[in-house]
């Protein structure tokens, strides 16, 4: 009864130790990923932040599962020293070569999406710059076409207004002529009007 139960609390020392050696392995998951890239100081706060609160519930679902939730300390001590001769012997090494090697391969990849970016940049370039120009040519025979037609406006205002004169003079000239006629006319009716009266008097 009491060799079962040392063989129990070892198989739990146990568990608890490989708990904490898989905790370390996801946190340098996440230092890989530094290395690979690099990240801001807020974006690690919040991932170390994520990260420790998913160690909190896996350490409860360890003791939950493995001792009907009541806390050991020596479950938590197991854990804590599998973080540590984790880290001590395979994190540095894992960390460094497979955060270089993460690197290598994610440059590797967006190279062609890099190459792709520019050549698109260039060609969006190029097109802005014709498009602009012939916005600009628009502009500018759309402004002459205006221009031209103002003069074309005021030069046939200036014609008119030439006109008008010419036609006013023209009337005035001829109402000057008409009251000419009439004076002459009288003068002529009166004339031979007094010849007659001095012909019936003769």
């Amino acid at each position: 009864m009491m060799s079962g139960m040392i063989h129990q609390e070892a198989d739990f020392l146990l568990i608890s130790l490989l708990w904490g050696v898989g905790l370390t392995v996801v946190y340098d998951c996440l230092r890989i990923v530094r290395v690979a890239v690099r990240h801001a100081s807020v974006a690690v706060a919040a991932e170390d932040f994520l990260y420790w609160i998913f160690a909190a519930f896996a350490l409860f679902v360890l003791l939950f599962s493995m001792n009907d939730g009541k806390l050991r300390w020596y479950a938590l001590a197991g854990a804590g020293a599998g973080m540590w001769l984790y880290h001590i012997t395979l994190s540095q090494f894992l960390v460094k070569w497979l955060g270089a090697a993460l690197g290598v391969a994610i440059k590797g990849l967006f190279a062609p999406l890099k190459i792709l970016g520019r050549l698109l940049k260039k060609r969006v370039g190029s097109i802005t710059i014709k498009v602009k120009a012939k916005c600009h040519t628009f502009k500018t025979e759309w402004e002459q076409k205006k221009r031209a037609q103002k003069k074309e406006q005021e030069k046939g205002s200036a014609e008119g207004n030439r006109g008008g004169k010419q036609r006013k003079g023209k009337v005035q000239k001829a109402k000057q002529g008409s009251y000419r006629g009439n004076s002459v006319g009288d003068s002529s009716f009166l004339r031979t009007s007094f010849l007659q009266d001095e012909g019936i008097a003769g």
